[in-house]
């Protein structure tokens, strides 16, 4: 079982909560054999992860949005928000993008690999995610948000003067 910080942010922890106990319940499926629903649950936790992203940065998934996309949209924030973790942001990416279509798509089916390997696989690089996310939220707690300043017209600001104070 993992130990995570708890993030200090109320909502996520409970969504991080929720990511982490459906990757105890896939270990546990492993133990028992269920190779097929230990996919299906790393893949909830690939879900689970992008979801607190989304909401930490304010970018939810879109109705009908798909998951590249949406990925690619908190790449881009992130990254540069993350510019001193740029490379860890990198490789959370990475990861994210590499375990997706290997999770969804029905390549097991004709894999030569023993589907508990998959399982292994899976579950390994699901830990990992979840471990660097929540380990990269925890330094990074707040999101790029746009600054909160209206900009004044030219006309006005050229009447208050350089110092952009009004009398």
């Amino acid at each position: 079982m993992l130990e995570l910080p708890e993030l200090g942010l109320p909502d996520l922890d409970v969504a991080w909560r929720a990511t982490i106990e459906l990757l105890g319940k896939a270990t546990l499926k492993y133990q028992r054999g269920e190779y097929e629903e230990v996919l299906q649950d790393v893949r909830k936790v690939l879900e689970g992860v992008l979801t607190v992203l989304g909401s930490q940065w304010e970018i939810p998934q879109r109705k009908g949005e798909a998951v590249a996309a949406w990925t690619q949209q908190l790449e881009g924030r992130i990254g540069k928000a993350w510019s001193e973790d740029i490379d860890l942001a990198s490789i959370l990416f990475t990861m994210i993008r590499s375990m997706w279509p290997w999770l969804c798509s029905p390549h097991h089916y004709a894999s030569r690999l023993p589907r508990r390997e998959e399982a292994r696989f899976a579950l390994g690089s699901g830990a990992e995610l979840v471990t660097l996310a929540v380990r990269l939220l925890s330094a990074h707690p707040q999101p790029l948000k746009p600054p909160d300043v209206t900009p004044m017209p030219k006309d006005t600001a050229a009447q208050e003067g350089d110092s952009g104070e009004s009398a």
